[in-house]
């Protein structure tokens, strides 16, 4: 079920499939980077719960360091994940490159030492990761690892041609959102 909430501030609607939310833009440059933090989600509605795991201590892990969270996969999932977007995507040089970067590396490292066509692509196998319930969580504010976390779609609209949509993540019990991963946008 997608519900649907407006601002009367610049006439932005957030839908959510089973949350609720409004978001307080100041000006219109503020449109385009929602602040994700200023919506009050109705965490009752219908969500998904997504399970986290743990990584044995001695393999290599990829982390994606996030203000309040840190997502880790394994490197193992992680090439595994980059060489299948690889193959689905061929016409993607970013995917490829991606790959042989990944394939190369040892040790443990973090995304953020990726430059940015990369990054993404990086941050989308991370997320694919994360939905499928192979990364674990830290969650910076509790100080602990969680064991679920909860994932929904969102959708927005800005006007008639201006709209776009993708995932929230949020810790179980709380309504702050660690990361969102915007999927399409028109």
């Amino acid at each position: 079920m997608i519900k649907k909430a407006s601002s009367p501030l610049l006439g932005l609607s957030v839908m959510f499939c089973g949350y609720t939310g409004t978001a307080e833009v100041a000006t219109s440059e503020d449109r385009q980077n929602i602040n994700w933090e200023t919506l009050a989600l109705d965490t009752s509605s219908n969500h998904r719960e997504v399970p986290c795991r743990q990584i044995a201590a001695e393999r290599p892990v990829c982390q994606q360091d996030e203000e309040q969270a840190r997502i880790e996969v394994s490197l193992d999932d992680l090439r595994q994940q980059v060489r299948s977007q690889a193959e689905a995507n061929p016409h993607l040089t970013a995917d490829a490159e991606l790959a042989q970067r990944i394939e190369a590396m040892e040790g443990d490292f973090d995304l953020s030492q990726l430059e940015a066509p990369l990054l993404k692509r990086a941050q989308r196998a991370v997320k694919t990761l994360l939905l499928g319930g192979q990364a674990r969580v830290f969650n910076k504010e509790r100080q602990r690892y969680e064991t679920s976390i909860i994932a929904a779609d969102y959708e927005y609209s800005l006007g008639p041609l201006t709209a776009g949509g993708g995932k929230i993540f949020l810790f179980k019990g709380s309504e702050a959102v660690f990361l969102e991963a915007q999927e399409w946008a028109s």
